[in-house]
């Protein structure tokens, strides 16, 4: 019934959408039609999936085990549907409004919503993999389509672990299970997550089935190549080094750094937004993005004695005694400044050449990432640890390189353009936004915000006076000043 609902809400907004298309000429709103299509499309997927029958006889049968998803997923999928129904509605009212960026965003979310929430309700409803007493398996797809097989059809078992936690007790761990015949064709999968999922793994594995493990760039792995993978190493006295004697210095400094890191970066940040237009201005935006790199200059320096993660529950004390962990939440501080760095700029400035921009963020995470792995001790190059140390990197980088370019800038030229279109729009607040449209010395049209008071002038026939920065590789900051 749920998913009628959405098919027909998703069918209405399409028809909406595009009466508004013929009628405005606007041509982003072919992006709320997509979108709204998209959603539609995959109502009537879901709703023709539903029309097959569920796999109730095989589970009734005494001592079948079935393994399916837990009610939570259900719960999921209803919450995902329900934001992305909102998100759709708020695509179409950013369509009357006519604003570009709101409807991108609006419409990414409402797929993500809309058709993961559909996703995981086919799995909830129909999902399972369902072992009978006399060795049968009987796997159900999340689109209903059955397989009925022996368990000796099933001659490897790949198992992928997505925990940091010691394997202390199997239950404690997440496995992803896939099972694989003597073609290597994949007959199953399911994880331990689910509802019986430890029962069938163990029965499986008493059934003298190989067991391979796998990481996301690895396959055909042992067991215990598995464990060495994920899991912190088991201490060794000969592993020792100068570096690991300066362990509790290191923490003591990881714990303080902290501080100093989020009260210089939030210093930065508000010299950025209070100071008077100078250089200084655009060097406390820098420095805002330059005090997490304290971190991975550190790291660089002790990388036999810091890690990004390697505490685990059942780690040696002896591992634990002579290693520190960089904070887990320097890559959520990381993250949050690059978004206000990017917000701000935005804000201001309009930025021409993406592309170049793109690349120098590109090409300093894989400066300091390469560099980093290159330090890295191959006894800890965990698949948590290198992981964590690029989630981070890639963090940093994305706002060290905007506010980088951004201060290196250099004026490039001032001029007057007579020739110009102006147009308001309303967000989903109704607060009014106000933007001019004009063509650049190279002749390049571009959108700039501007403030209530220069709209009014500009509107009134006055001409615009443009100022135009250059960064590096060809990154143009664009404004229209007062």
């Amino acid at each position: 019934m749920r998913i009628l609902f959405l098919t027909l809400y998703s069918a209405v907004l399409t028809v909406l959408c595009i009466l508004f298309v013929l009628k405005s000429r606007w041509m982003w709103g072919l992006v709320a039609v997509g979108t709204a299509l998209l959603c539609f499309a995959g109502g009537l997927l879901s709703l023709g999936v539903c029309r097959r029958p569920l796999a109730d006889a095989p589970a009734k049968e005494a001592g079948a085990i079935v393994v399916k998803d837990a009610w939570y997923m259900s719960g999921a999928g209803f919450v995902l549907k329900a934001l992305g129904s909102l998100f759709l509605l708020g695509m179409y009212l950013s369509a009357l409004e006519m604003g570009k960026d709101s409807v991108i965003g609006m419409s990414i979310f409402a797929l993500i919503g809309v058709l993961s929430g559909l996703v995981l309700g086919l799995e909830f409803r129909y999902r399972r993999v369902i072992l009978l007493p006399e060795g049968i398996l009987i796997t159900v797809s999340s689109m209903g389509k059955r397989r009925r097989f022996s368990v000796k059809n099933v001659k490897v078992l790949e198992i992928c672990l997505a925990s940091n936690e010691m394997l202390r007790e199997r239950s404690k761990t997440l496995l992803y299970v896939s099972g694989y015949d003597k073609r290597s064709k994949k007959i199953l999968s399911f994880n331990t997550s689910m509802v019986n999922g430890d029962a069938v793994y163990e029965s499986l594995c008493q059934s003298g089935v190989k067991i391979k493990g796998r990481t996301l760039f690895r396959r055909g792995l042992s067991q215990e190549q598995l464990m060495k993978k994920h899991y912190a190493p088991a201490w060794k006295d000969e592993d020792y080094t100068k570096q690991n004697a300066f362990a509790d210095k290191l923490r003591l400094g990881m714990r303080l750094g902290i501080w100093v890191v989020c009260i210089g970066s939030v210093g930065g940040m508000v010299g950025a937004l209070f100071l008077p237009e100078s250089m200084i201005k655009k060097t406390a935006l820098f420095l805002a993005a330059v005090f997490p790199l304290g971190y991975h200059i550190l790291y660089l320096a002790f990388p036999k004695a810091l890690v990004w993660e390697g505490y685990t529950e059942g780690t040696a004390k002896e591992w634990r005694r002579y290693h520190a962990q960089i904070p887990g939440g320097l890559a959520v501080l990381e993250t949050f400044l690059s978004i206000m760095i990017i917000a701000y700029i935005r804000e201001e400035w309009v930025m021409e050449g993406i592309l170049g921009q793109i690349g120098i963020c590109v090409g300093l995470c894989l400066l300091l990432g390469g560099i980093s792995l290159k330090r890295m001790p191959k006894r800890l190059r965990q698949i948590s640890n290198e992981a964590a140390m690029w989630v981070s990197t890639i963090a940093l980088c994305i706002g060290l390189g905007v506010s980088f370019n951004y201060t290196v800038s250099t004026l490039d030229q001032i001029y007057q353009i007579q020739e110009h279109r102006t147009q308001i729009r309303y967000n989903s607040e109704g607060e009014a936004r106000y933007y001019v449209k004009v063509s650049l010395s190279d002749g390049k049209d571009i959108e700039i915000r501007t403030d209530p008071g220069t709209y009014a002038a500009v509107s009134g026939g006055f001409p615009i006076t443009v100022e135009e920065w250059k960064g590096l590789c060809g990154v143009r900051f664009i404004r229209i000043l007062d």
